[in-house]
Order: C-alpha cells, then sequence, then structure tokens
C-alpha cells in the first residue's frame, strides 16, 4: 500500500472534503479534533492579508479582456414601469441635446 499521506496530497477538495466528514460522522472525537483544528486555523487568517490580494488580483484585470472572456452584454430589457421609461427617455435626450 502506498503511504497514506503521499495518497491525502493527491485528494481534490471536494474529495477530502466529503472523507472528512464521513469520517466526523463516525467518530465525535475525531469530530471534535476536526472541529478544533479547524477554528485554530481559521484564527490564523488575515482578513487585511485576503483582502489585500483579492485587491491586486481585482486590480490587475484588464477590462477588456474582461469583457471579452465574458462575451455578448445582454441587451437592456424595459418593462415598462416609469423607472425603465425614464431611463429610456434620458438616454434619448442626452443623444439629442448634447
Amino acid at each position: 500500500m502506498k503511504d497514506p499521506c503521499e495518497i491525502i496530497d493527491h485528494l481534490s477538495p471536494t474529495d477530502a472534503l466529503s472523507i472528512l466528514r464521513t469520517l466526523a460522522d463516525s467518530d465525535a472525537g475525531l469530530a471534535a479534533r476536526t472541529a478544533e483544528l479547524s477554528l485554530t486555523h481559521l484564527c490564523q487568517v488575515d482578513p487585511e492579508e485576503v483582502a489585500a490580494v483579492l485587491y491586486d488580483e481585482l486590480d490587475a484585470l484588464e477590462v477588456e479582456e474582461v469583457w471579452e472572456q465574458a462575451g455578448r452584454p445582454p441587451l437592456p430589457r424595459f418593462t415598462g414601469s416609469y423607472e425603465s421609461w425614464f431611463v429610456k427617455d434620458s438616454s434619448n435626450a442626452k443623444g439629442k441635446g448634447e
């Protein structure tokens, strides 16, 4: 049999979670220990650092590239409500008068 750590290293996150839940369901002590380790690990996450990394990643995106990957934008929908009429009417007025 292969080394258990080697097998664990090759698990996908989804498979690992499924296995962990199965183990926790079968052993209350293991479930409690898993919860304890999880809380310890989550308390070590720095929200400011995560926010900074996320900001940097979003800031690095090129608008044109995002539009290309997103595909064709949806057509505007006018529902007939006052707000829709106002937006439609205002956009037409800007093009004529300015």
